[in-house]
């Protein structure tokens, strides 16, 4: 669509009745989104709008508007819009959109790192499009699935979704999705703990082979892509700033700006890492000036934080600070936890080899604060008590102290996480004693019973049986004996990640 044709649908709105309205207005939206961002998502709103208002073509309305606002990092409202769209769509079984839907709120949630919503919405979206026969559409899922499972360092349970992926694109015979797949597992390997990069470089290997010879630019540059962020991670520098500049020319035809930033961003990373910082910047900039003009806001905030690394590198303090509040304020906007995390450690960095001590023991504390915010909301763990004894030590430390504080907050922190784990122990050993010892007791008495009344006869086996049961009960009222008795339980191997309380020993 053209300027021109643009500009008649614009001046054929004022005739036009609301019901003829909505889809012209989706239309123009979709054209304006690569040329003027706020009107393609004020056309939207318009759209969706009078969709509400008349009840038709609603589902693609939210889906447009939920979409723009992902795009402009604006989660919330694009989540509450996708919600709003999957109640106008749950009515009617084995919809289409439902699956859509509920992958377009799975996927807020990942990028929000609520990661249990996200596997949740996941799932009932993959049940959803295999209800409905859409296999296809459920890779998607399948590879978001191992994304979250990744992210929990569960990487065989990430491969075994991944696997699946490969098995339907294989039966597919669709070689571009097989390719896609593959440079999934090739993240897998590269991510798990130890990472394997050799089985990773091979899985990328194989992708770009794909890519080449069906010569879709899509696959080589997401390939070749994950390629050098391989060797990246391996610390051969020379070699991914040779591939990220190989992607960088294949980006080039494609004309997606968005995907050229963040390839120059890759580019700066290594040029930084080989010290060549004034290429660095200017790389990081070019990135900035495109993210800000497509109000990626996403992206500012990455080119604000690597700008501020590559300063830090430089000792210059002063320009590293300035970008790295710039990227804080984007990622308080975007309620971004994780990103904030990384740049107030970065501040903490600074101020510390400024020695101004008192500062970097600020921003360490706001870093410690996001932190467990962070543990809060996956309930990994609670920490709330932390805070306090945080506060104790400012004020006892000061100037030059300040510097050393660190390690004596984590002790103390520590400290903390053994004490409620010794608390929780304890509680839970006074519950299964008090639940447990009267039905024990209840359960004795009636063998006990059983077995006088038994010896006046000749049934062996029923005698047999009665002992293994008073054995068994004696058994559990030992156990619960011993539980009692430990103060401080030592844990020992189980089974895999899983761990065990050794009754038989107590510190």
């Amino acid at each position: 669509m053209n300027k021109l044709k643009v500009k008649t649908l614009e001046k054929s709105l004022q005739n036009l009745t609301e019901l003829g309205k909505i889809e012209i207005l989706l239309e123009i939206s979709k054209f304006y989104e690569k040329v003027d961002f706020e009107k393609s998502i004020n056309f939207s709103e318009q759209a969706l709008k009078l969709a509400q208002k008349h009840s038709f073509k609603e589902d693609v309305a939210h889906k447009r508007v939920g979409k723009l606002y992902l795009q402009n990092g604006k989660l919330e409202e694009a989540l509450e819009i996708f919600k709003q769209g999957l109640e106008k769509v749950e009515n009617v079984r084995f919809s289409e959109n439902i699956a859509e839907f509920k992958e377009l709120i799975a996927g807020i949630y990942y990028q929000k790192f609520e990661y249990r919503n996200s596997l949740k919405f996941y799932y009932e979206s993959y049940r959803s499009f295999l209800r409905i026969g859409k296999v296809e559409d459920s890779l998607s899922i399948l590879q978001n699935l191992a994304r979250i499972y990744a992210q929990w360092n569960e990487f065989g349970k990430a491969l075994k979704c991944l696997f699946k992926a490969l098995e339907i694109a294989k039966e597919s015979n669709n070689l571009e999705l097989f390719a896609t797949v593959m440079n999934n597992v090739g993240i897998v390997y590269r991510s798990k703990l130890p990472p394997d990069y050799t089985k990773s470089k091979e899985c990328f290997e194989k992708a770009i082979e794909i890519g080449e010879s069906i010569k879709v630019d899509r696959i080589l540059i997401s390939s070749y892509g994950n390629y050098g962020v391989t060797h990246l991670r391996f610390g051969e520098f020379e070699k991914a700033l040779g591939i990220f500049n190989k992607v960088l020319e294949i980006q080039e035809k494609t004309n997606d700006e968005i995907l050229i930033a963040n390839t120059l961003v890759n580019i700066g990373i290594c040029l930084s890492n080989l010290d060549k910082f004034d290429e660095a910047i200017n790389h990081h900039q070019n990135a900035l000036k495109i993210f800000i003009e497509k109000s990626d806001k996403l992206g500012i905030l990455t080119a604000f934080g690597q700008l501020g690394l590559v300063n830090f590198a430089q000792k210059k303090y002063q320009d590293s600070l300035k970008y790295s509040f710039k990227a804080v304020e984007i990622a308080n906007e975007l309620s971004l936890k994780r990103y904030l995390k990384g740049f107030y450690k970065t501040i903490t960095d600074i101020y510390s080899e400024m020695e101004k001590f008192e500062e970097a023991f600020k921003f360490h504390k706001k870093y410690n604060a996001v932190t467990i915010q962070i543990y809060e909301e996956q309930n990994v763990n609670k920490l709330n008590e932390m805070e306090a004894k945080f506060e104790t030590e400012v004020y006892r430390l000061k100037n030059i102290e300040l510097a050393n504080l660190n390690q004596s907050l984590l002790d103390t922190q520590k400290k903390l996480v053994e004490s409620e784990r010794k608390r929780t122990f304890l509680a839970t050993v006074v519950a299964a004693n008090h639940e447990m010892n009267q039905p024990l007791t209840t359960l004795l008495g009636n063998v006990n019973l059983l077995q006088m009344h038994l010896q006046q006869t000749d049934d062996e086996k029923s005698k047999k049986h009665l002992n293994k049961i008073e054995n068994s009960a004696e058994r559990i009222s030992n156990i619960l004996q011993k539980l009692q008795e430990i103060d401080d339980p030592i844990l020992i191997e189980y089974l895999g990640d899983i761990k065990m309380i050794d009754i038989h020993k107590k510190k």
